[in-house]
């Protein structure tokens, strides 16, 4: 992509949040609480750390006892669960947001608060499937190295899109096509991330972000639409299928994480 169709896709951005500017602000508010709550979750397991060493060194001189350890599991359990319960509505809640920004880009009039819900009435399974393997292929992947982490996450950065373009498509199929989609790409798309670090940066400022993130989204949409266009033309209605496309691709499930990004 060459500087001026980045020029080009960023204005299209600016120009779909000035036509139908709450749509994405919708969108924009879900990344601004989203990013709350991870630098809470991750000040929290900060804070938790320390809390649970002082536990133990206090607790092992003491002889925990089998109504202590009851509590613990039990804890653990409870902390479990709610952790599932927020992973479904967070990737249910995504698939939705994704399906809000699709529709703003047709400039369709939508009902926003029954596409707000899209994620949890269309295939709730498969998208709450799709979105745990791309994190936990992620997570496995960073486990290697950092940099193939970042890569492998870059290579599954189409598939939300994916699940709101095709209702058929499988969460293996999802996973697989974005990578197909990505193939060659991913710098691209990085270096698009990049030309947007000073809007970032301004949203320390506050109520600046309540225009970036929709703006930001906007572009982001627009990105990801023109590449799947290959895949599901203007509303043609078609599906795509594991098959459909050559197999000298599948390249990009093996090990060769660097040749592609």
């Amino acid at each position: 992509m060459t500087t001026n169709q980045r020029l080009k896709l960023k204005a299209k951005g600016k120009e779909l949040v000035r036509r139908d500017y709450l749509t994405w602000l919708i969108v924009g508010i879900f990344l601004i609480v989203d990013g709350f709550r991870t630098t809470f979750e991750a000040t929290d397991s900060y804070n938790s750390g320390d809390i649970t060493g002082s536990f133990s060194t206090s607790t092992t001189s003491n002889n925990i006892g089998i109504a202590t350890i009851t509590v613990l599991i039990g804890g653990a359990m409870i902390g479990l669960l709610v952790l599932a319960i927020t992973a479904i509505i967070r990737y249910s809640i995504t698939v939705s947001l994704k399906q809000l920004a699709i529709e703003g880009l047709k400039g369709k009039q939508v009902s926003r608060m029954d596409t707000l819900i899209y994620g949890f009435k269309e295939s709730l399974g498969r998208n709450v499937l799709s979105l745990f393997l791309t994190d936990l292929y992620t997570v496995l992947w960073t486990f290697l190295l950092i940099i193939p982490g970042i890569i492998k996450g870059y290579s599954y950065s189409a598939v939300p899109y994916i699940l709101v373009k095709d209702k058929t498509i499988s969460a293996t199929d999802a996973i697989s096509l974005s990578q197909r989609v990505m193939d060659g790409h991913k710098w691209e798309y990085f270096v698009l991330q990049f030309t947007f670090i000073g809007w970032y940066i301004l949203t320390m400022i506050p109520l600046v972000g309540l225009w970036v993130y929709p703006y930001t989204e906007a572009t982001y949409t627009s990105y990801f639409n023109d590449l799947l266009e290959v895949y599901y033309p203007s509303d043609s209605g078609s599906s795509y299928s594991a098959t459909d496309t050559d197999d000298q691709d599948d390249d990009e499930d093996s090990f060769s994480i660097y040749s592609d990004f």
